[in-house]
């Protein structure tokens, strides 16, 4: 499951790693080996020391608030890196942080009864979805308007303008326009979300030039897919 697991993580799957699964998400790990190393993180295992070093406290949590926080054995996080939000800390150690759709703790809410650290994952999931389906909306506007510019353009180069050097310049600005804003469209799309094999119902994000030269109908692409390497007509989805 490893294999998968990792390529679904760095594709944007929203993963929460507690206590020992914020060491599994940790690019690097004192006193340890990496295991997905999709965080650029470096924890520290066994921080607090032995099972007598558990131990119970209440600390405040960006975005949320005071939240109980149960530490068993628990490591914590001795460095953020680039693009790592640090959420709550304590004495000075940091116990929680987010990257993107990886959220981390080094303690067990699931061991209290506050609900709201999970609420503030699933809150987390659910904007990608959003903004997401924000993004897909600009790249329809940018394709829509990129292609009546250069209609427009043609048009005048057609039939408006009877220099020939104006003409020239116009069919040229036109088809600039239209390769341009496709081209941004395109980029958008490929970003955005995830294609979806219609054989093995594997999700994953394409490399832009496979998007670019595929057929397609609407945002549907008839592309290969990376798992089970058969072509098919991949629809386009905005969220795991």
């Amino acid at each position: 499951l490893y294999e998968p697991l990792l390529a679904k993580i760095q594709a944007g799957l929203p993963v929460y790693g507690t206590c020992a699964g914020l060491i599994l998400l940790a690019r690097e790990v004192e006193g340890g080996t990496p295991a997905f190393g999709t965080m650029n993180i470096r924890a520290l295992r066994n921080a607090y020391g032995r099972q007598l070093g558990s131990f119970f406290t209440e600390e405040e949590f960006k975005g949320i608030g005071t939240v109980p926080m149960t530490f068993i054995r628990a490591p914590y996080i001795e460095k953020a890196y680039e693009d790592v939000e640090v959420l709550a800390t304590v004495d000075g150690k940091i116990v929680a942080a987010r990257q993107g759709n990886q959220l981390v703790t080094a303690f067990h809410p699931e061991l209290d009864a506050d609900l709201r650290v999970h609420q503030y994952f699933l809150e987390m999931a659910k904007k990608e979805e959003v903004q997401n389906k924000k993004m897909m909306f600009y790249e329809i506007v940018i394709g829509y308007m990129s292609s009546v510019t250069f209609l427009i353009l043609l048009f005048t180069a057609s039939f408006a303008v009877e220099n020939i050097v104006a003409r020239i310049i116009l069919f040229i600005l036109a088809f600039l326009v239209l390769i341009i804003g496709v081209s941004f469209a395109l980029k958008i799309e490929t970003e955005t979300g995830y294609y979806e094999c219609q054989k093995c119902h594997h999700k994953y994000v394409p490399k832009y030039s496979k998007v670019y030269f595929a057929m397609h109908i609407g945002t549907k692409r008839y592309m290969k897919c990376p798992k089970c390497n058969e072509r098919t007509w991949q629809k386009k989805v905005l969220s795991k």
